[in-house]
């Protein structure tokens, strides 16, 4: 990705995390994120990857305050990341036997989807949400 594509692309969430590597990792397997590029620091940290998940494109990086810090390290998170899926069940299923913690096991949700929360091994809050079959 270019730095005109990225300019192009609008807002673009950063996440930090202790381990980006391991969440990066965890992305790839649950999430099938795609990693587009990524520049690791002599010392193995990861400094900086732009990673896509269906349309939509993120920035991942170890932590370094002050710049970012990770919700390990601020105690938590307000932000909830939202991702849809064909089966919220399997995705779950997979994410906690990758690393992750659930959070809210899924429920049928009046809004029309099945969803659930799970804790990804950065500290980061996904609600995952599948489309309910009426057929």
């Amino acid at each position: 990705m270019t730095h005109s594509e990225t300019l192009a692309a609008g807002i673009i969430p950063m996440l930090a995390a202790r381990d980006a590597s391991t969440a990066l990792q965890f992305y790839t397997s649950v999430f099938g994120a795609q990693v587009i590029d990524r520049i690791d620091s002599p010392n193995g940290t990861l400094l900086h990857a732009n990673i896509r998940i269906g349309g939509a494109l993120f920035m991942l990086a170890d932590e370094c305050p002050p710049h970012n810090v990770s919700p390990d390290t601020l105690g938590g998170t307000p932000v909830l990341l939202h991702i849809v899926v064909a089966s919220v069940d399997d995705v779950m299923k997979h994410g906690i036997a990758a690393g992750g913690q659930l959070v809210r096991a899924a429920e049928n949700q009046p809004t029309g989807y099945r969803a659930a929360k799970l804790r990804d091994p950065a500290g980061h809050i996904w609600y995952i949400a599948s489309p309910i079959r009426t057929s």
